[in-house]
């Protein structure tokens, strides 16, 4: 058994060789040849597949490689005619946009028809995800009982960033039990969007649109950001306010005192009339800072 082994060895060994020294044929080291070699194999066909094989060969710098599939994904696009925008917009809900940034910043300089495609790719999505009847079918997703359909669906909604708050508000104002891992996956996507989504409640909550408060005041309340509790008080103390808004505008402001290290009885409405009688909620929301 000693002979076959060693004959073994040495075959293995000379693979390895050939390998290092085909790699620094191609100006690649020994690692990247094989990322290159595994991608090949089998070759990529479909756009999905050529635009992988340009990121996986660009991130480990095989640029020259990572030309060449992206210069086959340049011609799918253009064989594909009149579903090229939904073909763009398929790239870029599957990728990641920081690979695409990347190749980008990399390929640009070596390629002039990777930054354009690039662009369009990623507007193509956002237009994709911006889409009212995309954003209601993404919104039910969240309501799916499987958990890959959730995680999809929450990936596209936090790629869609602000575009995604009018949904996620609508969402929010729901009261059925069913939706309540829903909802509890919009309070995080809200709170992700930050001070931009800030400015947009705020301001939501001080127009006429009252009976969407009760969305606007959670989706406030989700941002867990102590600077905004004011504006929880006008829809809990004035007169005439939804029930169902009051409700929301209290419960905010429990959690508040509980952030606040106080007990969750600590926060109780003022009492005298002067405070209760907020007639005009939505002028006295408008004139405080934002």
């Amino acid at each position: 058994m000693a002979a076959p082994l060693g004959i073994g060895r040495a075959l293995f060994g000379i693979v390895v060789i050939l390998a290092a020294a085909c790699a620094v044929a191609h100006g690649h080291d020994p690692l990247a040849q094989a990322v290159v070699d595994a991608v090949a194999v089998p070759p990529p066909k479909t756009p999905r597949q050529l635009l992988d094989a340009a990121i996986t060969t660009n991130d480990v710098e095989a640029f020259d490689a990572s030309i060449g599939y992206w210069k086959q994904l340049v011609q799918a696009l253009a064989d594909a005619g009149e579903g090229r925008n939904d073909l763009l917009a398929d790239l870029g809900d599957r990728v990641d946009p920081g690979a695409l940034r990347r190749l980008e910043r990399t390929l640009g300089p070596r390629d002039p028809e990777v930054v354009p495609v690039v662009q369009a790719i990623l507007e193509a999505a956002a237009l994709r995800r911006r889409d009212p009847k995309e954003l209601a079918r993404t919104i039910e997703d969240l309501r799916s009982d499987s958990p890959q359909t959730r995680l999809a669906a929450t990936d596209r909604l936090g790629r869609t960033g602000l575009d995604a708050l009018p949904a996620l508000v609508d969402l929010l104002q729901s009261t059925d039990p069913e939706g309540a891992r829903a909802r509890n996956i919009a309070r995080g996507l809200v709170r992700d969007l930050g001070v931009d989504a800030r400015r947009v409640l705020v301001a939501w909550l001080g127009s006429p649109d009252i009976d969407h408060w009760p969305g606007v005041i959670t989706a406030l309340d989700a941002l867990e950001d102590d600077e905004v509790a004011a504006f929880f008080l006008a829809p809990a103390l004035a007169e005439g306010v939804p029930p169902l808004a009051r409700s929301r505008a209290l419960t905010a402001l429990e959690h508040h005192a509980r952030r606040c290290g106080e007990d969750d009885a600590a926060w109780q409405p003022p009492t005298d009339r002067k405070s209760t009688r907020l007639n005009s909620s939505h002028e006295w929301i408008s004139r405080m800072p934002s």
